[in-house]
């Protein structure tokens, strides 16, 4: 591998977090309507329980994300735990770098044919790698790769929640496994594999501008617009975005809604994950709200 996809494996666990915006824009056509439609840090209440809150994020290295308004730190600081889609380790870098590449003697070039390989490795290219270079990934992995530049700081917003969490001693805790979230794009069949990899090479050109007006949209605090943006291209019929999108989105926000109950029960948790997480009728607050806890705006 050169040194740029080596690069990347380094960084799998922001590739996961990122990939909630990524896909939201090359298959916006599932994206629910928000019952939630403003603000990011919500508080989380049910009788006999001390409050506990959750917080959006956007999984970007953006000095203007990063900057944690003074109600979010606060809160943050007075809480007891920390809990993030999940925990990164070495050990989960080495399953997700094993994952992305083919294990069976095929290579991309085999499985993508001549000319769809031709229009990845043209764009690949641009980005500093070569034929040779991508030529054991899988589609899925490539996807990935294409999607965003590789990291300048490293210091995404998660990774500053967790690392502020750490430094104030407090229990950790994961909503998900890195094989879960893996298990979302490695499941998929290699032709669904391709088709979201085509149809990531034909919205490329244009995901630096839609990326930007997401980041606003989430500095604003406003979930509907973040849910309009990821409208804007609507497919309708595209089965495969049908099926990718409710493993990506409901599938994980009950799961997620079911691991955050023990924290909620603890009280005074922060939780914090996607944003694009939390609106919609299957979203994690209305879930919430359907098992009686009572949800409040903070921020």
């Amino acid at each position: 591998m050169d040194h740029h996809t080596d690069t990347i494996k380094h960084h799998m666990f922001t590739r996961l977090r990122q990939l909630s915006i990524l896909v939201l824009l090359v298959f916006p056509a599932l994206v629910f309507a928000s019952n939630y439609d403003k603000g990011l840090l919500w508080k989380i209440e049910k009788p006999g329980a001390v409050p506990s809150y959750i917080f959006g994020t956007i999984h970007l290295e953006d000095e203007r994300v990063t900057a944690l308004p003074e109600v979010v730190s606060k809160t943050l600081n007075q809480s007891r735990s920390f809990t993030m889609e999940i925990l990164p380790s070495p050990q989960d870098d080495q399953t997700a770098a094993m994952a992305m590449v083919f294990t069976d003697g095929k290579n991309l070039k085999q499985v993508l044919g001549d000319s769809l390989f031709k229009e990845v490795a043209s764009v690949a290219q641009k980005s500093g790698m070569t034929e040779a270079g991508i030529m054991a990934f899988k589609p899925w992995a490539m996807m990935m790769i294409l999607s965003f530049p590789p990291p300048k700081t490293g210091i995404f917003l998660d990774k500053k929640l967790l690392e502020m969490a750490r430094t104030q001693n407090k229990s950790l805790h994961a909503l998900e496994t890195m094989k879960e979230q893996l298990s979302v794009f490695n499941d998929a069949s290699m032709d669904e594999q391709i088709h979201m990899l085509r149809e990531t090479i034909k919205e490329h050109d244009s995901f630096t501008q839609e990326i930007e007006a997401m980041t606003k949209a989430y500095l604003a605090r406003d979930l509907q617009t973040l849910l309009a943006i990821s409208n804007d291209k609507i497919k309708p019929g595209d089965r495969v975005a049908e099926k990718f999108m409710k493993k990506l989105t409901v599938d994980r926000n009950h799961r997620m809604v079911n691991r955050m109950l023990p924290r909620l029960g603890d009280g005074n948790a922060f939780i914090a994950f996607g944003a694009l997480h939390l609106p919609g009728n299957e979203g994690v607050l209305q879930l919430l709200e359907n098992k009686g806890f009572k949800v409040s705006l903070l921020y």
